[in-house]
């Protein structure tokens, strides 16, 4: 329906860069009613035939280098994908469909918090954190593995997410115009004001898409589970966690866990960081019998894990997170000094919105799971919080 277009059409953001096409969202949004009635019935007609047109599969991608990383090697950039707005639009339209049932048949397992309606990270870690309250409060053992997946987006199997797409039991036209929409996509590289020629994309979701994150979650939702234990996934971020009041039970518990994980992720072709995938016991003993295994590789213990931007202590203290957010709320604050500095041309209502929009959030980022930290440690945010006010307002 045009009314249905029209709706997404009111949430583009206006300066998104625009794809391969040049068409931007400030284009878009002055569409004339005939314009949107023509795309209205492209768009009826691309889930009746379940085909995605071909010149809306190219993706335009940027590298950026990444900061203080030699500028010589490829893996030292970061690729920015700009993809057509024209197909972001049809792709609304779809993953409305998507989610709608999705959501009416309770499909996506309620361990994953990721690019879901009325969840968030600090829904998951306000989860896990009571989880580790509550054990230690009971003088029991909370163990944790927080895995770090390689390139997890962009390695993702098409035809086993395919396969998947249909075992969900989705009407056709809506399985087959997803199929269509992850085949035989492109891209092209855009480096100063020169595109590169066109490569296929074999494998992966398309990065900066609306469709990507939900067939992202659709791809793990089979990930094993074990009576002894319970995941915290956001996205990619997957924790396992279990607890007992023996360590060597909740050991025993994590490593049976890892053993079901590992066969589904060689079957899914997903690959794990061992080097950088953490264990931790929080507990306040503090010699620990093994080590756990996971492709033979040992995985050390640690007495503090950072997880979905908060730093969890094996005593889940919060000295740590909270010394962290103030390094980087100063850092921030550094670089915007001459915007809100004493002598800045900036009036106090726009330096204000500076400080709400890029300072104070660094500070009161899940906030609600750190809120019962001790009384010194909040001094410290507050004291930080004190002085950059004092500074915007220019008073001693």
């Amino acid at each position: 329906m045009p009314s249905e277009v029209c709706s997404y059409i009111k949430r583009l953001r206006r300066k998104k860069s625009p794809g391969l096409n040049g068409i931007s969202n400030q284009m878009i949004k002055n569409f004339p009613p005939k314009t949107i009635c023509y795309f209205t019935k492209l768009a009826n007609c691309i889930l009746q035939w379940q085909h995605f047109p071909a010149c809306w599969k190219t993706a335009q991608i940027t590298p950026i280098l990444k900061p203080d990383i030699p500028a010589t090697a490829p893996e030292s950039y970061r690729p920015i994908s700009l993809l057509s707005s024209v197909s972001k639009l049809m792709e609304a339209i779809i993953l409305s469909r998507l989610n709608k049932y999705l959501e009416e048949h309770e499909v996506i397992i309620p361990y994953q918090f990721g690019f879901r309606q009325k969840h968030s990270t600090t829904h998951q870690l306000y989860r896990v954190v009571e989880m580790i309250s509550d054990g230690l409060q009971r003088s029991r053992v909370t163990g944790g593995q927080f895995l770090d997946i390689a390139k997890a987006f962009d390695r993702v199997w098409l035809d086993a997410l395919t396969y998947k797409l249909h075992n969900l039991g989705l009407p056709g036209y809506i399985t087959n115009t997803i199929k269509s929409y992850l085949t035989g996509r492109h891209f092209v590289v855009h480096v100063s004001g020169t595109l590169s020629t066109s490569r296929p994309i074999r494998a992966g979701v398309p990065q900066g898409s609306l469709l990507g994150p939900t067939l992202f979650n659709i791809y793990v939702n089979d990930i094993p589970t074990t009576p002894n234990t319970t995941l915290a996934m956001y996205a990619d971020d997957t924790a396992i966690l279990t607890q007992s009041a023996f360590v060597g039970s909740a050991i025993q518990h994590l490593q049976e866990h890892i053993q079901a994980l590992e066969a589904w992720l060689v079957k899914c072709r997903i690959k794990v960081n061992v080097e950088k995938t953490y264990a931790i016991l929080f507990t306040t003993k503090k010699k620990f019998p093994v080590c756990l295994q996971m492709y033979g590789e040992s995985i050390p213990w640690v007495k503090q894990v950072p997880y979905l931007g908060v730093i969890l202590t094996k005593s889940l203290t919060w000295n740590p997170h909270i010394t962290n957010i103030i390094r980087k709320f100063r850092a921030s604050k550094a670089s915007l000094f001459p915007l809100i500095a004493r002598n800045s041309v900036l009036s106090i209502d726009n330096k204000f919105l500076i400080y709400k929009s890029m300072l104070r959030l660094i500070l009161s980022y899940a906030c609600p799971v750190w809120a019962y930290s001790c009384k010194s440690l909040r001094k410290r945010q507050q004291a930080a919080q004190n002085g950059e006010i004092r500074q915007i307002c220019n008073v001693p």
